[in-house]
């Protein structure tokens, strides 16, 4: 190792540095770099533990220069205050790091034209591609992602852009589950609590509550909350739902900013869950596993979503030019202390 750094001493490493001192060629470097699979995972290896030895940095501008495009990918996300969101955006650049991709992460606020500013921002950077999650139903970045012609996978909140390739979650059928679990063991008074109709995924939460409900003739005694985007405006509108007689024997928080929401005002009413309330949340975090009594919780399969999101950014880099794909995972349902059978005299 010694030897090699000595080798170029005093000089930038560049690419052909690397070459030679892996025995490889130019070209197959260069596949390295850009993250195609044509090479063998052992010359991967080799090439990249060569290029960690040398202190290799790859020298964007000149790559943006040659190919009209950085090796890198942007992701803009509603809001990096979700525990959810922010997971994702941590697992999705770590598939990108993987594959020799920098991953560029923005906010939107929860603000449609913060939106269609960071889009904008990012565009300048000649991204290979971009990954998003919409702020509501209006998706107003799109109209300037078609204009620019830009490789873009649609992940969490998926649109309806039809022209698009989208990674998510049946949350339709996975509140359906939940909440008929919930009148299986005698609620009757459920309140659902999230963000907003006009957010995708959630509008498809609150159907398949509404779908259950009233399935079971239940529309009178159950309902659903949207209090906003934000902890404290779902806070207090909980905190003034709570007021009300009578009290719900179930509450179904369908994010997880309004789970930790529900918990705390919960809390403040000094009501007990299960024995006074049964709490059931939507994403699983650690903290609601470390909580007593534990949360139950709708879980999203968060890695395969990241997974599935990059495999299709990587095959459109690639030049895949098939058809938009619609990807929906299924959700489990992670049963703890916080829910049991509602109360005999509810």
């Amino acid at each position: 190792m010694a030897e090699r750094q000595a080798n170029v001493a005093g000089s930038r490493v560049t690419i052909r540095h690397v070459a030679n001192a892996a025995g490889v060629s130019i070209a197959t470097v260069s596949n390295v770099l850009n993250g195609r699979t044509s090479v063998a995972p052992e010359l991967v290896a080799r090439v990249r533990r060569v290029m960690e030895e040398l202190g290799y940095q790859r020298d964007q501008v000149a790559s943006t220069l040659r190919r009209r495009q950085t090796s890198v990918v942007g992701l803009v996300l509603p809001s990096l205050m979700s525990p959810f969101l922010a997971t994702l955006a941590t697992r999705l650049e770590g598939l990108a790091h993987a594959g020799g991709y920098q991953l560029l992460v923005g906010s939107a606020n929860e603000d449609a034209e913060q939106e269609v500013s960071r889009v904008q921002a990012m565009l300048a950077w000649r991204l290979a591609g971009m990954i998003m999650a919409p702020v509501d139903h209006r998706f107003p970045s799109h109209q300037l992602i078609r204009a620019q012609g830009i490789r873009t996978v649609i992940v969490d909140r998926t649109s309806e852009a039809a022209d698009l390739d989208s990674v998510g979650v049946n949350n339709l059928e996975a509140t359906l589950m939940a909440t008929r679990r919930l009148i299986e063991l005698g609620h009757r008074r459920i309140l659902a609590v999230g963000s907003s109709r006009t957010i995708p995924n959630m509008r498809e939460r609150i159907s398949g509550f509404e779908t259950a409900i009233a399935a079971a003739g239940l529309c009178d005694s159950c309902g659903v909350l949207c209090g906003g985007g934000d902890l404290q405006a779902i806070g207090k509108a909980l905190r003034k739902q709570l007021q009300r007689d009578p009290l719900p024997t179930a509450v179904f928080a369908l994010s997880d900013v309004a789970t930790l929401a529900a918990v705390q005002e919960l809390g403040e009413r000094g009501l007990r869950m299960p024995e006074d309330v049964s709490m059931l949340g939507f994403d699983d975090h650690e903290w609601m596993q470390v909580l007593r009594p534990p949360i139950s919780a709708v879980r999203q399969p968060i890695e395969e979503m990241a997974r599935h999101a990059w495999a299709r950014m990587l095959q459109r880099i690639q030049g895949d030019q098939s058809p938009p794909s619609r990807i929906q995972l299924a959700c489990t349902l992670e049963w703890r202390a916080s829910t049991a059978s509602a109360p005999a005299l509810a």
